[in-house]
């Protein structure tokens, strides 16, 4: 996390928007059950789709790898640097399994829960360049590099340009995807999370008045 994070991070705790119009409140609450389930969909895709390929990939690099003789050592490390991607996501699968809430928790159990969900995927999209662009541009890098050290000498000067557009063209796809990310985290998790913030804060003290009523109650 840098600096910046750590500025937006502060300022969303220490920020006022953290109290809400009861018409917000209310649309919070109306909304909340079906914005959860949409984004625990969302990112169940994700991590299936991406994940999914990352294997895909994986199985091509190989496949190159035996019918064309490629060279073990740097065709090795790029399948084993895109299945470590892959292999994040599966991580990701089941850490969301573990984390769920059932659909009879608390209201301010599930919302802290969110919350925890929302606080961390913008943590992984924050440091998307060392567990995600990284590993794949790498990757990528060692593929041509196999392909050099297989054509010989003078074949890979002459293709030399051909390898260097194309590794630049797939610099700019990562840094694409490095940007429209940072984009979702300003637009849409940042709000989001701040939504949460405010319903969370509205619910707690309405949680710690029914613990006193209860704890007050005299037993039967």
């Amino acid at each position: 996390m840098n600096w910046t994070d750590c500025t937006s991070a502060w300022q969303r705790q220490t920020a006022p928007a953290l109290t809400a119009t009861p018409a917000e409140l209310a649309a919070l609450r109306a909304n909340f059950e079906a914005t959860r389930r949409r984004e625990a969909r969302t990112l169940f895709i994700r991590d299936c789709l991406e994940g999914g390929t990352g294997f895909a990939v994986a199985a091509v690099f190989a496949l190159f790898w035996w019918f064309l003789r490629l060279p073990n050592w740097p065709m090795a490390l790029s399948v084993t640097l895109v299945l470590g991607v892959s292999a994040a996501f599966v991580r990701e699968r089941l850490r969301a399994r573990r984390a769920r809430v059932g659909a009879d928790a608390p209201l301010l159990a599930k919302v802290e829960a969110d919350l925890a969900e929302m606080l961390h995927q913008r943590r992984l999209l924050l440091s998307l360049h060392t567990w995600y662009l990284g590993p794949l541009w790498a990757a990528v890098i060692l593929v041509l590099v196999a392909v050099a050290l297989r054509l010989g000498l003078w074949q890979s000067l002459r293709s030399l340009g051909f390898s260097v557009g194309f590794a630049l063209l797939y610099l700019a796809v990562l840094a694409g995807v490095w940007f429209l990310n940072r984009y979702a985290v300003r637009h849409q998790l940042d709000p989001r999370i701040a939504d949460l913030e405010k319903l969370r804060a509205a619910l707690k003290p309405v949680d710690a008045e029914r613990v006193d009523a209860n704890t007050a109650s005299p037993a039967p």
